[in-house]
């Protein structure tokens, strides 16, 4: 998947879009960082225990969530990586190419629609 890094503050990138470095690996001086993936990739963020609690949420057949989720793509062959956080997991997919193709089409429409609808308003 060839994830690209970028420093962080916790949850939110450190720099602005335009100001952002792109390693591939994190740097040892970055206390905190992120991946960005390429278009295609799908991200499943799963919180198996509450934030303030830290009790488990929903378990399925005793076990977080997470785990059932990743029981099931081990089962279908799906490949897939996996982060573990402090609440659950991150869990990274390849979204299949007809599905991509459809997302970019509905975004073509979507942005068609948008500038036809910007001109019939200035007429």
């Amino acid at each position: 998947m060839n994830p690209k890094f970028i420093e962080f503050n916790g949850k939110h990138p450190a720099a602005p879009k335009d100001e952002r470095v792109y390693c591939d690996h994190p740097r040892k001086s970055w206390k905190s960082y992120g991946a960005s993936y390429r278009f295609g990739i799908a991200k499943l963020d799963i919180d198996d225990y509450d934030h303030k609690t830290g009790e488990l949420i929903e378990a399925i057949r005793g076990k977080p969530r997470s785990d059932a989720v990743i029981s099931m793509l081990d089962f279908l062959k799906i490949p897939y990586n996996a982060i573990q956080t402090e609440h659950g997991k991150q869990i990274f997919l390849l979204v299949p190419s007809d599905m991509c193709f459809r997302y970019q089409r509905r975004m073509e429409v979507s942005r068609i629609r948008r500038s036809y609808s910007t001109c019939n308003q200035r007429n």
